[in-house]
């Protein structure tokens, strides 16, 4: 009786802690005058790829957010920017940061994320699709 006290103790702490990980940016957004314009979640397309992408308008700039993201690792990933789940009219990003976690980029301000609203994890040595986010309003 214990340990299921334990580890029902342990439980709910994790959940707490994955709660608050989720909630501290919502109030860094609050306290830095920071709204989110465009948001979607990751699809699988040929790798298991889940998360959430945001695109953050703060002050003069705009940061590509990606949030509880997780895909498999893979040679010369990058994050492009398109206009369709197909890499025949984008904007590449940068490489991908991290199979994994909480990360950004800042955006140029001539990207039109209206037109470029898919977020492609791309490998660019194999051309292939890891998983893909559209954005919406």
């Amino acid at each position: 009786m214990k340990k299921l006290r334990i580890i029902f103790l342990l439980l709910i702490l994790l959940l707490n802690a994955c709660k608050t990980k989720e909630t501290l940016l919502d109030e860094m957004l609050d306290k830095s005058n920071a709204t989110i314009v465009f948001k979607g979640s990751f699809q699988n397309a040929v790798h298991p790829t889940s998360g959430i992408a945001k695109v953050i308008r703060q002050e003069n700039k705009r940061l590509l957010v990606f949030e509880n993201f997780r895909t498999d690792p893979g040679p010369d990933l990058r994050v492009y920017l398109a206009t369709s789940t197909s890499p025949t009219d984008f904007v590449e990003i940068g490489t991908l940061k991290a199979s994994s976690g909480n990360f950004s980029y800042e955006l140029d301000s001539n990207i039109n994320i209206e037109q470029r609203n898919h977020v492609l994890i791309w490998c660019k040595r194999f051309s292939v699709l890891f998983g893909n986010a559209k954005l919406e309003k």
